[in-house]
């Protein structure tokens, strides 16, 4: 029951990252702000850029690690 409910989930964060680095070679990156969403680009921030990556990337490794790790655990 627990993979039937958890699988969808890591489908949408290994698609968000493929996402993330169709966008990463485009040179932008859209993230999440206060309020709203926020699109970085390489040629006016690079420093900026480079915080929305890595940004990104812990908004969808850390919970796909979570769920990995709470299925890999036995019953």
């Amino acid at each position: 029951m627990k993979y039937s409910f958890f699988m969808p989930l890591i489908a949408v964060s290994i698609l968000q990252l493929a996402g993330l680095l169709m966008n990463v070679f485009r040179g932008r990156v859209n993230t999440i702000g206060i309020t709203r969403f926020i699109e970085y680009k390489y040629k006016s921030s690079p420093s900026l850029f480079f915080f929305g990556v890595a940004w990104e990337l812990v908004l969808w490794i850390l919970p796909m690690y979570a769920i990995i790790g709470f299925l890999m655990e036995p019953n």
